[in-house]
């Protein structure tokens, strides 16, 4: 790379310069006018002495460093002086002195860190207005001569100017223009002329030296610290001093101008990524420390106003032929939900952690305390109650405790984890613990059901009444059943496949298909077992996939499937006898119901991973009837609907077919299988909802899941699951790109109830939970916007091979 020396600091940028045209057709004005609104501006009695500061911290910019020295020396209104601070690098420090003749080059004599180099600079600085220039920043000939004619207005606290990026090797035509503060440039949504802003970028500020002193400079604790890109030192000192200065204003001076280097390493979507979600994390300390009014205001009119105007644009830009403008829409989108994330993470965690996109999860680590295993078992309380023993007969396994559903008249109510002594729970004792836990859900039942409360339970269980409503319902529909189709998506699984038909086809639903989509096989061991059990019995069909992912194969299975009514599960699940009837039960709980789904239980809690998944929240969303909708039946949340996570899980769900045909299927580009990972159920449930459908939650509709007993495959899980959050919202944008701003007001809301540990999601986790698996998720979501645009890559690379229905919905 050639890097400009002080003959080429000229006005005239190569890739881009104050008044020219950027991208997405925003323009800046370079010429300070005589008169701009809210800031008086007078010609000065004298030019300001102004001082250079330049810190640097590494030799790898050595020859950036020169080239930012020899710009700072070559101004038409020379510098008071010029101080270069080496941060905690002897080497370096020991370099700079050599070379910087004319130049006051000093260590950082401050805590390690941007911060603390910028605090020893004023420190060292004599003139009367400090200004800063990055150390891989090349200033034009005038700019100090256009940050000092802000001066001449006294209100004014600090100066900043335009920062053109220098890109090495050309900038990506992915990359959006709105984002360039990711790069320490100007951005699209400045000011194009002389204007107060909140703050000024730090790569080009200046200040009032007395200012800085009386505020006490740039906050330790903020700010790039080596190579990790934290920052905000500069948006804090800007509301602090303007905070004790009332009145003052900091200006944004686009004249004075600089050109910063991007170099290529920095040009890729992992450093966008991880560039974004360091913002967000910058946010939540910066909103700690002077309020969150304060520190968002700016960046809620960026939100909403700056990045749907830039999606607009860059939409238009790719219908008149601009291949790059999907790919920045997308990346606006991408950037967005990315700090939205950061930002969660920073209220969550209270402290910065180096995000990285990692290609396979970390090791499980040393040794920590484990949640004891509990024995799987349900309880009916229409009955004696048995003795629960702690010893599983089956595994011969000895069990310190249990997890136990409790039904009445069939129908689940409640889950109540119980300790097993050595000789067994009598039934007297389980009596007693299963009324103080659910007393009321009891009652509430009985009333359901027409029928008279208790005041306690005994060991004989609950009296026997006439035939509860609940019963009576449930075989009426079963008398004019509509015939139903269970579609069953499986890989290389042909030894699970005998069991889970067995299962399948003693379902007490009477008119009902099963159809198992083999999905991009490796062997013929499915086809085998499906064929031999679909010659003795009628209602198995085997399909086959070829191209892989879980949505691909449910969109197979269901575009084969004879009913109107279509059940889809997993093939690691057991299922409830009265699953499917259920599930069918729950086409009549609203006048538009699209959608179904069911309750989800751990079918084994053997092993700490397999504890960890229910902590983490499980797939049971509760024993209570739901219906939802975007009328009269929403969640009280402020993600609503986009919250799609507390509809159900994808292993449980039924669709009317027609509704599922309505909204284009699963999104091939999510789910298990693909880039996307997945949040192929999620994106479906908004879809749905939004084209006027409702979802029925029924959680009678019960099946058991085998969750991983491996931690490694649960840390792959919660990576992916964090992927799929975020890959199924920038989906959401991508089909309709006018739910940006719909989404921008909700999503830091959304994510830190996501990951708060007091919030309804996390309450469930205690003090064994590993952080490990938190810290996975949110790298899974700032991951996700780029997976799922890989994905759709992978996508359409397929159906350019095969045709436009290759892993299509209907």
């Amino acid at each position: 790379m050639t890097t400009p020396g002080a003959t080429n600091c000229s006005r005239l940028w190569t890739n881009q310069t104050p008044g020219q045209e950027v991208r997405n057709g925003a323009r800046l004005d370079v010429k300070l006018e005589r008169e701009n609104p809210g800031v008086r501006t007078k010609r000065p009695q004298r030019v300001p002495r102004i001082s250079v500061v330049i810190c640097a911290y590494t030799e790898d910019r050595w020859a950036e460093l020169q080239a930012a020295v020899a710009s700072a020396q070559a101004q038409t209104q020379p510098p008071h002086e010029v101080i270069v601070v080496i941060d905690h690098n002897s080497a370096l420090l020991g370099r700079a002195r050599a070379a910087f003749a004319g130049c006051s080059v000093c260590p950082n004599a401050q805590q390690r860190g941007l911060s603390g180099a910028r605090n020893t600079g004023v420190e060292a600085a004599t003139g009367e207005v400090v200004a800063f220039l990055d150390d891989d920043a090349v200033a034009a000939t005038d700019w100090l001569a256009s940050l000092g004619a802000a001066y001449a207005d006294p209100a004014v606290l600090g100066a900043g100017g335009f920062i053109a990026p220098n890109w090495e090797g050309g900038a990506p035509a992915w990359f959006p223009s709105e984002f360039l503060w990711v790069m320490g440039c100007s951005y699209t949504g400045l000011p194009g002329r002389a204007a107060p802003v909140r703050n000024v970028i730090g790569a080009n500020m200046s200040c009032r030296r007395d200012v800085l002193n009386e505020v006490g400079g740039f906050r330790h604790g903020l700010g790039r610290v080596g190579v990790f890109p934290l920052g905000g030192e500069e948006t804090e000192l800007c509301i602090r001093s303007a905070g004790r200065f009332p009145g003052g204003v900091w200006l944004y001076q686009p004249a004075a101008a600089v050109r910063h280097l991007v170099p290529r390493s920095r040009a890729t979507g992992r450093y966008f990524l991880t560039r974004c979600f360091a913002e967000g994390l910058t946010k939540a300390r910066v909103a700690r420390l002077v309020g969150p009014g304060a520190a968002l205001a700016s960046e809620r009119r960026y939100a909403t106003q700056t990045l749907p105007l830039g999606v607009l644009r860059a939409l238009g830009a790719a219908l008149r032929g601009d291949g790059g403008g999907l790919l920045r829409a997308a990346a606006i989108v991408g950037g967005l939900l990315t700090v939205g994330a950061g930002y969660a993470a920073g209220q969550v965690l209270k402290a910065p952690a180096a995000p990285v996109v990692p290609t396979a999860p970390p090791s499980s680590g040393a040794h920590r305390p484990e949640p004891r295993p509990l024995r799987v078992l349900e309880v009916e309380l229409a009955g004696p109650l048995p003795t629960l023993q702690p010893r599983d007969p089956e595994t011969g396994r000895v069990y310190p405790g249990a997890r136990v559903l409790v039904r009445l008249h069939a129908r689940p109510i409640g889950l109540v984890d119980l300790d097993l002594p050595p000789g067994g729970l009598g039934g007297e004792a389980l009596a007693g613990e299963l009324w103080a836990a659910l007393s009321g859900e009891i009652n509430g039942h009985l009333r359901e059901d027409g029928l008279p409360e208790v005041t306690h339970l005994g060991a004989a269980g609950l009296p026997t009444f006439s035939t509860p409503r609940c019963l009576t319902e449930r075989q009426a529909l079963l008398e004019r059943a509509p015939f139903m189709s269970v579609i069953v998506a499986t890989r290389n699984r042909a030894a699970r496949l005998d069991a889970l038909l067995d299962l399948l086809l003693d379902l007490d639903y009477p008119r009902f298909e099963v159809v198992i989509v083999d999905n991009a096989p490796t062997d013929d061991g499915t086809e085998r077992v499906v064929q031999a059990r679909a010659a003795r019995d009628a209602r198995v069909r085997y399909v086959r996939e070829d191209h892989p992912g879980l949505s691909n194969a449910r969109n197979r299975g269901i575009r084969h499937a004879r009913g109107e009514f279509v059940a889809i599960t997993d093939d690691d699940v057991r299922p409830d006898r009265a699953w499917l009837t259920e599930l069918a039960r729950g086409f009549a709980a609203g006048e538009n119901v699209g959608c179904v789904t069911g309750s989800i239980l751990a079918m084994r809690l053997d092993t700490p991973a397999q504890a960890w998944i229910e902590q983490y929240g499980g797939f049971n969303k509760g024993f209570a009837p739901r219906l939802f909708d975007l009328r009269a039946h929403q969640l009280d949340s402020r993600m609503y609907p986009y919250a799609a996570g507390a509809f159900g899980s994808g292993a449980n769900l039924a669709f009317r077919r027609s509704a599922w045909r309505e909204v284009g299927g699963f999104d091939a580009a999510l789910g298990a299988g693909t880039a996307g990972m997945g949040g192929e159920e999620l994106s479906i449930f908004v879809e749905l909802l939004q084209r006027g459908y409702q979802i029925a939650y029924r959680p009678g509709a019960l099946l058991y899941h085998d969750h991983h007993a491996d931690y490694g495959a649960l840390q792959r899980q919660m990576f992916s699951y964090g992927a799929g959050l975020t890959a199924y919202l920038t989906a959401a944008v991508w089909k309709r790109p006018a739910r940006l701003l719909d989404l921008a007001a909700r999503v830091p809301e959304g994510l830190r109830h996501a990951l708060h540990p007091a919030s309804e999601k996390n309450s469930k986790k205690n003090d064994l939970y590993p952080a490990e698996l938190t810290r996975l998720e949110l790298r899974g979501m700032l991951y996700g916007p780029l997976a799922y645009l890989r994905s759709r890559r992978a996508l359409a690379a397929v159906r350019r091979q095969f045709g436009r229905r290759a892993g299509g919905g209907p």
